[in-house]
């Protein structure tokens, strides 16, 4: 630990964080031109405060990417590396649209509120794209019923993701990247449906929710330790497609259950679980007026989804806790209960006791999950100049800036598989097609 905060240390030093107690740099033209945008969303005073100006900087990495490139060109035999330009490939991710970013924490009582902003003005592109849907009001907390104990919501933006990477993969391999592409047109296993079709339904929204009841366990048969009787709920929106196309696959099955009941559409198992699991009578549902598709644990758990007439997670005095100060609108929203972590830590409690050797996997585990008390809960809100993400938890942004003193490498590494992957398909491809052309000589 005492070495990676020296590593840590380190690299924040090599940051141009631009403060000191000895000097403050006023509004006059040395100031960084996005500083206020940045810290009017953070808090200013408590534990943390970081503030980084890193306009330019990701094409200034990408010039000399271009640089060595250009180089090494002459030794370079792979037809995609040598016309690369990463400088343009950082363009259309929508990199040089990140011009700054800040956090900050500031203790209360057992808490941290912590705040942090990226500022990205401009028209979204490329991956910022997935940043850029106005934010709303959280379902999940008008729906979800009050003793929930893990609540989601949040946009999923797959449908730009793949449009993103196809055009990485097109500048990158020109006409060869069709070659890798026309794979999502094909159907998906058995089904009539064809990848591409999937993608374009997954700009879209997800939903869950978990509830634990620990007066009820569920044993494992050859297990030395039960786990307790957990429900599940998931909703994604307008994939109803998926669900029509499982209906004419699982038709004849005969342990399937098909039903329909007004607005619902339902697929169940027509034979009960062994045992304990008995406990579970798995539902895949669609909603036929809004093509959303479902998934739950039972068919009461989703009907207490939808009754407007139970006590919700709003009115709950521990979501209420977790969300102080909290946006009640945003693209993401994520909740624990401290009921839940109290749970997990006492089955993980079981689990060394069963399997020792399991001992230190199972600390780790524990060390990383909130105090048992305490509700926390995160919410990220896209706004038109940047992200706003804002959480209550027992940690602050210091576990963060360890966290970026490790993912600046494996950053680096992504970056770099993005540019040499494509290019070593193509290399492969070739001598794939060298081979064969002389065994067919």
């Amino acid at each position: 630990m005492k070495k990676n905060m020296v590593w840590l240390v380190a690299g924040l030093l090599s940051l141009p964080w631009g403060c000191s107690n000895k000097h403050v740099v006023k509004q006059t033209g040395f100031q960084s031109p996005h500083y206020k945008a940045v810290s009017d969303r953070l808090d200013l005073g408590g534990q943390v405060f970081v503030y980084v100006d890193i306009e330019g900087d990701a094409e200034k990495g990408a010039e000399f990417v271009d640089d060595i490139l250009k180089k090494y060109k002459k030794d370079i035999r792979v037809d995609a590396l040598q016309k690369l330009n990463v400088v343009q490939i950082v363009k259309m991710l929508g990199l040089d649209q990140v011009k700054a970013f800040g956090l900050s924490s500031y203790r209360d009582g057992n808490v941290f509120r912590n705040r942090a902003f990226i500022r990205k003005p401009g028209e979204p592109k490329g991956l910022t794209r997935m940043l850029s849907r106005p934010a709303r009001a959280f379902e999940i907390a008008r729906k979800a019923p009050a003793d929930t104990d893990i609540a989601f919501e949040a946009d999923l933006q797959l449908k730009t993701l793949y449009e993103v990477v196809a055009q990485v993969l097109r500048e990158v391999m020109g006409e060869q990247a069709e070659q890798w592409l026309h794979v999502v047109h094909s159907p998906i296993g058995k089904l009539s449906l064809s990848y591409i079709q999937l993608i374009e339904k997954l700009d879209t929204r997800l939903v869950g929710m978990l509830r634990v009841n620990a007066g009820k366990h569920i044993n494992i048969p050859g297990a030395e330790f039960s786990f307790p009787h957990t429900e599940v709920l998931l909703g994604i929106d307008d994939l109803g497609i998926v669900f029509d196309e499982l209906i004419k696959l699982l038709g004849k099955v005969p342990f399937v259950k098909i039903t329909e009941e007004g607005d619902w559409h339902f697929i169940e198992s027509a034979m009960p679980m062994p045992g304990d699991l008995s406990l579970y009578n798995l539902v895949l549902a669609k909603q036929k007026s809004t093509q959303r598709l479902f998934f739950a644990t039972s068919r009461a758990l989703l009907e207490s989804y939808f009754d407007e007439e139970k006590p919700t997670l709003q009115a709950a005095a521990e979501f209420k806790t977790a969300m102080k100060g909290l946006p009640t609108e945003g693209n993401s929203l994520h909740y624990m209960s401290p009921r839940f972590t109290a749970v997990v830590k006492e089955f993980l409690v079981n689990l060394s006791k069963a399997y020792p050797d399991a001992g230190e996997g199972v600390d780790l585990v524990s060390a990383l999950l909130p105090q048992s008390d305490l509700a926390v809960a995160s919410v990220r809100k896209n706004l038109p100049d940047g992200v706003f993400i804002a959480s209550n938890s027992s940690s602050s942004h210091k576990t963060t800036l360890l966290g970026l003193s490790y993912g600046g490498t494996a950053f680096l590494g992504g970056v770099v598989a993005a540019v040499v992957v494509p290019a070593y398909m193509e290399y492969q491809q070739k001598a794939d097609s060298l081979r064969y052309k002389e065994k067919s000589e």
